[in-house]
């Protein structure tokens, strides 16, 4: 599903958990956490040594977002699955808006204005928190899902679907982008011709679902998957340095390389995904169970982090430079994803939270 530790599929049906999924999620969790450490003081510290480490940390955990919608994929396009448009939305969707809803409201009072109307609280749940944007985008994923599940039982509608959003939803948007910076007047003309042909069905985070279950069940060679670890390094390597050339040349920070639809960022969750989708079968039992058990937990854990983020940061005024930037971060990350973890499963204890809300 998400970061949640569900492994029913679309059609409803138990399965034998998958010990690479739960890895996955993990490692997905920890990432965003990761990740929103670095963002918190990336804007702060440039241009500096520290705003360069942040930089090649940021870069490195970019997946994070598409490897949860590829489990997704991966679990829930399912030709054979028999789950009915119903049950979709009464189950799977009904839980997320759920989760939103609940989750809007824990935040609101740590907002930096809080609202003091119902109008500006209905504006501000509407709106959710910053890392909520998630959710909303997945409930556009199970909406198309049925569809999705369509394509997938072929396997040329597979393949042409995944071309088709890398050529829709990665490389046109970051050509057009680079397009921009030589003729603003020819990449205005080519955006309005894109935007004309009106393909938005393979646009956004469905390719990822896609992928995500096309990887599944083609495992890759051993031989293809050292070819995309190289090509998942070159990618790192791009990013960075990307990043800190344009960032300079413009003299504010810019995170244009870091988006989660771009080729690098592409390369870079296939090679996270089919490295422990390799690996993890030689786990033993007691590494299966203790992942199994802490990924129950990794959606509780995606949806409070932030506010633990802030909370730790406002009371203790904890600064990168102060830590050195180098160690801060893992340490931090570490921190947040510990206190996360420690509150949901104590909150799991109550049955209807566990249930609906995290």
């Amino acid at each position: 599903m998400t970061p949640q530790s569900t492994t029913a599929t679309l059609a409803g049906a138990k399965r034998e958990r998958i010990a690479a999924f739960d890895f996955l999620r993990i490692l997905a969790a920890f990432a965003v956490i990761w990740l929103h450490v670095c963002s918190y003081y990336w804007y702060k510290t440039f241009p500096s040594v520290d705003w360069d480490i942040l930089n090649a940390y940021n870069a490195l955990v970019r997946w994070c977002v598409p490897i949860f919608v590829m489990i997704t994929g991966a679990l829930f396009l399912n030709p054979q699955g028999t789950c009915s448009i119903r049950r979709l939305y009464l189950r799977y969707i009904a839980r997320i808006v759920i989760a939103f809803v609940f989750w809007s409201l824990v935040y609101e009072p740590f907002q930096v204005s809080p609202a003091t109307t119902l109008r500006g609280l209905v504006k501000h749940i509407i709106t959710g928190p910053m890392h909520l944007w998630y959710l909303k985008m997945l409930v556009g994923l199970y909406v198309v899902m049925p569809l999705l599940r369509a394509i997938v039982a072929r396997s040329r509608g597979t393949i042409y679907f995944l071309l088709l959003a890398l050529a829709t939803a990665s490389l046109a948007p970051m050509l057009l982008t680079l397009l921009g910076h030589v003729d603003t007047g020819l990449q205005a003309s080519f955006k309005h011709l894109f935007n004309s042909l009106e393909i938005k069905m393979a646009l956004g985070f469905s390719g990822y679902l896609v992928l995500g279950h096309y990887l599944h069940t083609h495992p890759l060679s051993a031989k293809s998957r050292h070819i995309v670890y190289v090509l998942a390094l070159m990618s790192l390597l791009c990013v960075i340095i990307g990043t800190h050339l344009y960032s300079h040349h413009i003299h504010h920070p810019k995170d244009y390389f870091y988006d989660y639809l771009n080729p690098f960022t592409l390369i870079e969750s296939v090679a996270v995904f089919v490295f422990v989708q390799a690996h993890a079968k030689n786990a033993s039992s007691r590494q299966r169970s203790i992942a199994a058990n802490i990924s129950r937990y990794t959606f509780g854990i995606y949806l409070v982090h932030l506010l633990i983020r802030n909370l730790l940061v406002q009371h203790f005024k904890l600064d990168t430079t102060g830590w050195g930037t180098l160690y801060f971060v893992p340490v931090f990350t570490i921190v947040i994803f510990s206190i996360s973890l420690l509150i949901i499963w104590l909150v799991g204890k109550i049955p209807w939270f566990k249930t609906h809300v995290i």
